[in-house]
């Protein structure tokens, strides 16, 4: 070494230990790489304009959220749910259209509840009624302009029924103070006051006094012949065109409403007329 040469070249001379081989010691030291040029820094008040590299890569690779472990398993599992309940759907429209159609066939439509088909209730269509059957709806609308109260209002009528059911009529005020069964052994009952004819006994049952066999219902009206029916439907619109005198609608209205319950006694009229025609036809036959 020079002798003019630095202290730190002395410094930075490497150490060998006594046993390093010769080839060490004539190895150079590689040469170290030049540091990177510094890039002027922006003056204070002005911010750094971006890349264009940076852009380019930003715009070309999107970053993608981590997903957290087991996503892909809850997808697979989703869609094969997802697959399942839509062949399940399927299947249970396809099933809801072939008794629809089935029952299409024989007249009949379904009635939809809440938007959707109901297998279990549905209406028959109106030309699937029997003459007769027509006739008993129709009527049944308006019964009461040609049948007599029902249920009866008499109280005589409920108490002889108490009395043979060996029941006793008892206020429900005084409820609580009556015995169960007086001395001639009848049990106590109260009256319903939004049913008349019904009552409740002391255990909650009901007890129906109500008579069944002058009950205007499809079952005793079906019993009647349909000369009969007519008849008491011919009935039924002249007392309601008789009572649209006492509606408390405006006269506009009920000029209106007349017209058409004419129009539907006349209707009627006929219909009555040819069915008597062929009644007295059958007989004469």
């Amino acid at each position: 070494m020079d002798d003019d040469a630095p202290l730190s070249a002395l410094k930075a001379k490497p150490k060998f230990d006594d046993d390093a081989p010769l080839a060490a010691l004539c190895k150079k030291p590689a040469p170290k790489a030049p540091a990177p040029a510094k890039k002027p820094s922006a003056p204070p008040g002005e911010k750094k304009a971006p890349s264009a590299a940076g852009t380019t890569a930003s715009a070309k690779l999107p970053i993608k959220a981590a997903q957290p472990a087991g996503a892909k398993k809850r997808a697979g599992s989703s869609s094969s749910s997802s697959s399942g309940s839509s062949s399940s759907s399927s299947s249970n429209s396809a099933a809801k259209r072939r008794t629809k159609a089935a029952r299409l066939k024989k007249g009949a439509s379904t009635a939809t509840v809440g938007g959707e088909d109901n297998d279990e209730n549905y209406m028959p269509k109106r030309g699937g009624r029997t003459p007769k059957e027509s006739v008993v709806a129709e009527l049944l609308c308006r019964w009461w302009y040609v049948l007599p109260d029902w249920p009866p209002k008499d109280p005589e009528f409920y108490e002889a029924e108490l009395t043979k059911q060996n029941y006793r009529r008892v206020d429900i005020n005084n409820w609580e103070w009556v015995p169960e069964v007086d001395d001639r052994g009848r049990k106590k009952v109260y009256e319903l006051q939004q049913y008349r004819g019904v009552y409740r006994d002391s255990l909650g049952g009901e007890v129906d006094l109500r008579p069944r066999d002058s009950c205007p219902c499809q079952n005793n009206l079906m019993k009647k012949d349909l000369p009969d029916l007519y008849q008491m439907l011919v009935a039924a619109y002249e007392n309601q065109v008789k009572d649209i005198e006492n509606s408390p609608y405006s006269a506009t209205a009920n000029a209106r409403h007349k017209i058409e319950i004419m129009g539907q006694l006349a209707r009627v009229r006929e219909k009555a007329q040819q069915v008597a025609q062929m009644g007295s036809w059958n007989k004469k036959k």
